[in-house]
């Protein structure tokens, strides 16, 4: 998949979530059904995300492009995981401003964990 119908899945999916969130009602649905929001919202993140991403390393010369793009791909994750997470912290009542800078300073260090982890280089086993 390239990077515009990435682009393109990620509204087309932030339309669905659009749509199903207007079109349910949470006291009348079951608590399963409830988490497809979140899902969907991570989903929608990572597709935007991800191209956006790979544009800004492509700018990068002399490196591995496996490597470059594990990278790209948990950096995707961490980035579309975070307003999720928020979210989810605010819908049950427990966002606060300490949350959020304990989950923001949790994310940075899980970035530089993985720009330290894909930086080292194992030998060929």
């Amino acid at each position: 998949m390239n990077s515009l119908q990435q682009l393109v899945a990620g509204c087309i999916l932030y339309l669905v979530l659009a749509l199903f969130l207007m079109l349910t009602n949470p006291r009348s649905t079951m608590s399963v059904i409830l988490i497809i929001p979140f899902v969907l919202l991570f989903i929608a993140n990572f597709l935007v995300v991800i191209p956006i991403l790979r544009k800004f390393n492509s700018r990068k010369v002399n490196v591995n492009t496996s490597m470059l793009s594990n990278r790209t791909r948990q950096t995707s994750v961490l980035i579309a995981g975070f307003p999720v997470i928020l979210l989810i912290l605010q819908s049950i009542g427990q966002l606060t401003p300490k949350d959020i800078i304990t989950s923001l300073v949790i994310f940075i260090l899980i970035y530089f964990y993985i720009i330290r982890t894909s930086s080292i280089s194992f030998p060929n086993r």
